[in-house]
């Protein structure tokens, strides 16, 4: 039985992932920073094979701890779903420098520390995959015009802590290669979550089943590309 890690899987693509992995016979280690207030996933755990783990990315030392305990397990895929995008509007003379700190602690600084924690578990795995969540907003070569909602702004925080993220993962995925370790960046689309709002393109459940199997389709000769829902590369 397959073994995926979901970061961020008590509520929007996070525990969409996680049903729709355990739906697929794969055991389900989802982690979330307070289980006791996840009622969805504690309820999916009643049903499949799911673990529910506390875990606040941020802090590091609730990362060691779970990767202490999880030490026995191989994981086949380690999904970096937790972000943030911090409040809005993210403009040029309205910058919350707080939640920007908090952003790259969360989009960057999480995963790559998550990464570290969990590339010895990966390597036991048969997969061997490591996918971490950017957004097509990331991506410098799309970014030519200025933002038409005005309400969000240019969304200065959450673009570039997720274009460090790409940057980060691309010179882990080259790192982690002579261990047979696939490190894909993946740009899941607009979804309709707390993050996505309400306008968004895609549902949660549209989303997860273009994403899945662009997941699951990736090896190791895919390391460092960066890649939408429906598995086509996106521009750096």
């Amino acid at each position: 039985m397959p073994t995926i890690l979901i970061t961020g899987a008590n509520k929007g693509l996070g525990l969409g992932f996680a049903k729709r992995y355990a739906a697929d016979g794969w055991r389900v280690l989802a982690a979330c920073r307070r289980p006791d207030a996840a009622t969805d996933l504690n309820a999916l755990a009643q049903t499949h094979d799911v673990q529910v783990h506390a875990l606040d990315v941020t802090d590091h030392a609730t990362i060691d701890a779970l990767a202490d305990t999880l030490k026995a397990k191989p994981v086949d895929l380690l999904l970096n779903n937790a972000a943030v995008q911090g409040g809005h509007p993210q403009k040029f003379r309205h910058t919350d420098y707080a939640a920007w700190d908090l952003a790259f602690r969360t989009n960057v600084m999480g995963v790559m520390k998550m990464c570290e924690a969990f590339a010895p578990h990966v390597e036991r795995g048969a997969k061997k995959l490591i996918v971490n969540v950017s957004s097509r907003t990331s991506s410098i070569a799309n970014k030519t015009t200025a933002d038409p909602d005005n309400t969000k702004g240019e969304l200065h925080q959450y673009r570039s802590t997720k274009t460090a993220l790409n940057m980060v993962s691309r010179c882990m995925a080259w790192e982690l290669q002579p261990r047979g370790i696939a490190v894909v960046l993946l740009g899941p689309g607009w979804v309709r979550t707390d993050l996505g709002g309400p306008n968004a393109r895609l549902s949660v459940d549209e989303a997860i089943a273009a994403c899945v199997p662009t997941i699951n389709s990736f090896t190791l000769a895919d390391t460092g590309q960066f890649r939408g829902h429906d598995g086509t590369v996106v521009p750096w």
